[in-house]
């Protein structure tokens, strides 16, 4: 797996751009794509080192992206951040049961993602 590239599955443009101008700064490589079974497909193509995950997306969630992810991969092998917009009383009983390295409620400082994608990143 390709250690120094994060996937950003966001749906919100301007989000995810932000989100990857700031990775790319660092000198991180991105991928973004914008709904879960596009995720899915770039995951079996090229793993990245760590995913960036909206839980609410089009089609397939993030919730469900992520157990796919997890047939596939440990979390050891392929961390996985959730950020969601979502209240917590909606995610909640979701989000218990997931296999993810971090959960984010946007909005959020870009800080500490970015300081959570290094420590991963740097495993």
């Amino acid at each position: 797996m390709e250690r120094q590239h994060v996937m950003i599955v966001e749906d919100d443009e301007m989000v995810a751009d932000m989100l990857g101008m700031s990775l790319e700064m660092r000198g991180y490589e991105t991928t973004i794509v914008n709904t879960g079974e596009e995720a899915l497909e770039k995951v079996k193509e090229d793993p990245p080192g760590v995913i960036v995950l909206d839980f609410k997306l089009p089609g397939i969630d993030g919730d469900v992206v992520c157990e796919e992810v997890r047939k596939l991969y440990s979390l050891e092998e392929l961390p996985v951040i959730i950020i969601t917009a979502v209240s917590d009383t909606d995610v909640g009983e979701r989000i218990e049961g997931l296999e993810i390295n971090m959960y984010l409620r946007k909005p959020f400082k870009p800080k500490i993602l970015m300081n959570k994608i290094e420590e991963l990143l740097s495993k």
